[in-house]
């Protein structure tokens, strides 16, 4: 289970995380080599992507509103839950998911492929 503050991500299926740095790279004239500095990390950014399976399209309704409400510019702790991955304050962006027509017909399952992104941010 992946939690996202209080609340559970439905049926996770792929997590990413990529750390990336910020570097600075200068022209020096005359020089075969830029001048290059490391500066800092920008921190942890997590590519997170699921279904949402639920019986009636209505309820599919209420697990895509909330993952539009989760990126409020709002800092949550980031959980993996799986006993090696650190937790992390991170704010969700980037919300999608993909519908189709036959979800509205469906009387069965729907099976509603989504993705998050999420960004490291400091501690408050």
């Amino acid at each position: 289970m992946v939690r996202f503050g209080n609340y559970q991500l439905p049926h996770v299926l792929d997590v990413q995380i990529q750390k990336s740095r910020v570097e600075i790279e200068r022209v020096i004239p005359y020089r075969f080599v830029a001048y290059r500095s490391d500066q800092t990390t920008k921190g942890r950014t997590v590519a997170l992507s699921g279904e949402i399976r639920v019986d009636a399209i209505s309820e599919a309704a209420f697990w895509i509103e909330l993952l539009r409400r989760l990126c409020d510019d709002e800092s949550r702790l980031f959980d993996l839950e799986d006993g090696e991955t650190a937790t992390f304050n991170a704010k969700m962006v980037d919300p999608g998911y993909v519908l189709s027509v036959g979800d509205w017909f469906n009387t069965g399952r729907c099976y509603i492929p989504y993705s998050v992104t999420l960004l490291e941010v400091a501690a408050t």
